[in-house]
């Protein structure tokens, strides 16, 4: 999403990333990032600030000790501290989102948009997994099918004759 910004592009799609084991605790939501000082603030109003890098997942983690003391723990954490992961292109993900609540019929237009395409490949075509291994084969594949599906859109917007005709 980061790069489609710098782009220019406009990315609309539901951000699900937040999982919470703990069904009674503070969601990441509860949390209040601070930019100017790089950290968290949690809903006891303690800072939990940066600890480390997650390179695989792309997230700097922030934490606090001590939360075996706070009155608010039960609806927290169970352990003596609290992790909050922030992804290293968080402010994109959190502009998506705010587009999708200024505008939730952003969706729709997608769903009308992009999803159309996704379920011909599927069911008229029958594409319906890759057959290749690897990213590179699986990306050659998804281009040959995308093609495919553009020529037959061609194909039954235009007709035959108009984009023989088109060639000469």
């Amino acid at each position: 999403m980061a790069a489609c910004d710098a782009e220019g592009i406009t990315v609309t799609l539901p951000i699900h990333r937040s999982i919470n084991d703990l069904k009674d605790a503070y969601p990441k939501s509860a949390f209040t990032y601070d930019t100017e000082q790089d950290c968290y603030i949690c809903p006891a109003g303690e800072r939990l600030t940066h600890k480390t890098v997650n390179q695989k997942q792309k997230r700097r983690m922030y934490t606090r000790e001590g939360c075996h003391t706070c009155a608010l723990q039960p609806q927290c954490t169970k352990a003596n501290k609290r992790w909050v992961g922030r992804h290293f292109n968080e402010d994109a993900f959190e502009r998506c989102d705010a587009r999708l609540q200024r505008n939730p019929a952003l969706m729709r237009q997608r769903m009308a948009i992009v999803e159309r395409p996704f379920a011909i490949l599927k069911q008229i075509m029958g594409f319906r997994r890759f057959l290749c291994w690897g990213i590179e084969a699986a990306k050659s594949e998804m281009s040959l099918s995308v093609l495919s599906y553009n020529l037959n859109r061609m194909i039954n917007r235009e007709g035959v004759p108009a984009l023989l005709a088109a060639l000469r």
